[in-house]
């Protein structure tokens, strides 16, 4: 989504670039992408993962990458990634946790009951004979497990399908974003060199307003992916903020506001009232502005 943010800050208008056709096997090269895993796995010397990874998750998946994923290849692929993959990496700790609990009730009873050898027939006694309790064995009976493994199954099921809706939620609404961006742009674009067309007097206060607006219409995505981001990207956030604002004083009041969402669709709402064109297309305008304050609810 920041690839489709970006392009309606540089032209307005986001146009698809031209795609050059690649194999269906690319060399190391042609498949390293900036921003991508493989490109963080070369720099940092290992292969990120859990929360660190999230960021190098967001490339767009193109057509080539479809083709290398159903290429015949894959199964032994993937398995020469399982002791690097981020998910099995995830949950070496668990995985631990789980190992230790079993070898640890393994010793117990073994200790205490006996264990059958693997290389005879008998059955070794315990260290203490067999005069130990019973109660002190460390078992469950089969029938919890028999009968939990249903519920556990229909309850990471609808764990699965909730967490899904809730990014799908997420994800709709942020294409919303876009959109109602684009339009706004689209419809001061327009407007305004039918203006000029018509003579306006000041043809360059004119394309002043536009790109006042343009990077006020940039601001309010950026400053809802910063409100909801991690803390950590603030410093990012706010070297792109002085960048892109020519006046110190605009920049300060986004950075310095306590809600920045809310900030930037102020400043995108003046943005609009300052543009020199008619009251009706403002109002028109201003619908997109007003489902933008809903889309960031």
């Amino acid at each position: 989504m920041h690839v489709l943010t970006a392009a309606f800050v540089r032209g307005f208008v986001a146009v698809p670039a031209a795609r050059h056709p690649l194999p269906l096997r690319c060399s190391p090269v042609q498949a390293l992408r900036p921003g991508s895993i493989k490109e963080a796995t070369l720099q940092q010397g290992k292969r990120p993962y859990g929360e660190e990874s999230r960021r190098y998750r967001r490339t767009i998946y193109r057509h080539e990458d479809w083709l290398r994923h159903r290429s015949e290849t894959r199964l032994l692929r993937n398995l020469q990634g399982t002791f690097t993959s981020g998910v099995v990496r995830s949950l070496l700790s668990e995985v631990i946790a789980v190992t230790l609990v079993a070898l640890l009730v393994i010793v117990w009873n073994a200790a205490l009951f006996g264990y059958d050898s693997l290389g005879t027939t008998t059955t070794q006694p315990g260290l203490f004979g067999e005069e130990v309790p019973a109660f002190l064995r460390a078992q469950l009976p089969v029938s919890i497990f028999t009968l939990s493994s249903p519920a556990l199954g229909l309850l990471l099921v609808f764990r699965t399908n909730t967490s899904y809706q809730r990014w799908l939620e997420a994800r709709q609404a942020w294409g919303r974003i876009v959109s109602h961006c684009r339009n706004i742009m689209r419809q001061a674009t327009l407007w305004i060199e039918e203006d000029e067309a018509e003579d306006v007097a000041d043809p360059d206060a004119a394309r002043r307003s536009l790109e006042e607006l343009r990077l006020c219409v940039w601001a309010f995505p950026r400053s809802l992916w910063a409100h909801l981001s991690d803390p950590a990207k603030e410093p990012r956030f706010a070297q792109e903020v002085r960048e892109r604002f020519p006046s110190d004083a605009s920049a300060a009041l986004l950075l310095g506001s306590s809600h920045r969402p809310l900030r930037a669709l102020s400043l995108l709402s003046a943005a609009m009232d300052r543009l020199p064109i008619d009251e009706k297309k403002k109002v028109e305008m201003d619908k997109s502005c007003i489902l933008l304050g809903r889309s960031g609810e």
